[in-house]
């Protein structure tokens, strides 16, 4: 009986010691998950939720990368609507609007809002004033989109 329980025990034992192995194991996979996608930890983590290691998960941003650029691409394209003068920031901030579409951009760069109408939506209800001043610049100079935008 004395053996039995002993074998038990280190059984026991063992079974203890895979699992922290196995805790201290995700642990490093997270941080170097992290590690390689430090400015989209949003990334990261559903990558190790889904349990891939971190030459899959490079694998596969390379793609989400070249999804983003598409997605950039054609919002940028959409922009010009009938031929008319694309927003852009250089015409379209000032003191006035406080640098609205600057501020727009600086989100979807940042991957707070996608695409730059949802930015610029977000924008508009936190600083109207801003919105305002944008849309009435926008208006007087010709500038196609606004509308649409904002």
């Amino acid at each position: 009986k004395e053996k039995i329980v002993a074998a038990e025990a280190k059984v026991k034992a063992e079974q203890e010691k895979a699992v922290e192995q196995a805790k201290a194991d995700e642990q490093k996979l997270l941080g170097e998950l992290q590690a390689a996608f430090p400015d989209d930890l949003e990334f990261a983590v559903k990558a190790y939720g889904e349990g891939k290691s971190v030459v899959q998960a490079r694998a596969e941003y390379c793609d989400v990368l070249a999804k983003r650029i598409k997605e950039k691409t054609a919002a940028e394209a959409a922009g010009n609507v009938d031929g008319a003068a694309a927003i852009s920031t250089e015409d379209t901030d000032d003191e006035k609007t406080g640098g609205f579409m600057s501020e727009a951009q600086q989100m979807v760069d940042d991957g707070k809002a996608k695409p730059l109408t949802e930015a610029m939506r977000k924008i508009s209800r936190r600083n109207p004033q801003s919105h305002e001043a944008f849309k009435g610049k926008c208006e007087v100079a010709g500038k196609a989109g606004y509308g649409e935008m904002a």
